[in-house]
């Protein structure tokens, strides 16, 4: 298919073989995935599912969704007739250690890979969540059945949502980040934090991801320096692919793309970002220092924000039910 494309006048974009650009028609894309496609141009078309997903265009701008595969799940575990829930774990949630070897370890896997696909596609609000008890797929215990239960009774009352991105008349928009982690993560049994980051653009989530740390953080302010090394790998990719798209200065293309803002609500890991080798950071491990070479170049900018403003702070802990409509709101998700 590939080469069919490329005949056609595609170009494949070289840091995302599933996507092809056109070179000659402006706003011409074209994504792949495994066998299906989908075919980006000027002209708006009805929409209806994309790879389970559904699509709608209005004056507004477009919304996704997956309802009716959430639904799909809701009734596969017979809870539709359930409470929701107003958060995905209960808060002060904690797992066991001991396996349960009585559940049906396939349900177990089922309900957590399911999730994880709503989560990947449009339900940032599922990541930290079903991250949390995808580890233990293998062992879950009986307090992982319960938080999977939990967590598909709260999907139950939010089928609806999704994400909404708003249609922007003179192309002035650019995305912006925020990186934040826990530390020392009370549902590992490591210690290792988990970090997370998710960016915005055009109104609603466009990145994200929830995931523990593979080293462990001697302090807080070193386990948010290295959830943003995360988030500024994601940021260099992200501006890469709107400049392929002639995104980052629509009414100047010429022009060098701006630096994407990267939100962080710790002081001491913000200066982390900017210090050349101190005491604090010289036995941090050099991968993680990717930061201050992309904040060097201008790939990145690093902001303050306080922590009632941390859009990422639902990516990295369980919160209980005000925190957690907070968060909601703050990925536009309300």
């Amino acid at each position: 298919m590939a080469s069919y494309l490329i005949n056609m006048g595609f170009k494949i974009y070289p840091y995302d073989p599933g996507l092809f650009i056109h070179q000659t028609k402006p706003h011409l894309y074209l994504t792949s995935h495994v066998d299906d496609c989908k075919i980006a141009a000027s002209d708006d078309t009805d929409t209806q599912t994309y790879l389970g997903t559904q699509v709608e265009f209005a004056d507004t701008g477009i919304t996704i969704q997956q309802q009716n595969y959430a639904r799909e799940l809701v009734s596969s575990f017979s809870l539709e007739d359930a409470h929701s829930v107003k958060t995905p774990l209960n808060p002060g949630f904690l797992i066991d250690d001991e396996p349960d070897h009585s559940l049906n370890l396939k349900e177990f896997q089922r309900g957590t890979s399911s999730l994880q696909y709503l989560a990947s596609k449009t339900r940032p609000d599922l990541a930290y969540a079903t991250n949390l008890l995808s580890h233990h797929n293998s062992k879950p215990t009986r307090k992982c059945w319960i938080g999977l239960m939990h967590l598909i009774k709260y999907l139950k009352g939010t089928t609806h949502l999704g994400l909404h991105y708003d249609r922007q008349e003179n192309g002035d928009f650019w995305p912006i980040g925020y990186s934040d982690s826990d530390w020392a993560g009370q549902n590992t049994d490591s210690r290792k934090s988990v970090g997370g980051y998710i960016f915005l653009m055009a109104g609603a989530p466009i990145s994200w991801n929830s995931k523990k740390q593979s080293c462990t953080a001697a302090s807080s302010n070193e386990a948010k320096y290295i959830a943003a090394s995360e988030a500024a790998k994601e940021a260099w990719w992200i501006r890469e692919i709107l400049k392929q798209l002639g995104l980052h200065q629509p009414n100047q293309p010429d022009q060098p793309a701006p630096p994407i803002p990267i939100a962080m609500d710790n002081t001491g890991a913000i200066d982390l970002t900017s210090s050349i080798g101190t005491k604090r950071s010289k036995h941090i491990d050099i991968r993680f220092h990717i930061t201050r070479d992309f904040l060097a170049q201008g790939q990145i900018s690093i902001r303050q924000v306080a922590s009632q403003e941390m859009a990422a702070n639902g990516l990295t802990k369980v919160l209980n039910s005000v925190t957690f409509d907070s968060f909601r709101k703050l990925i536009a998700m309300a």
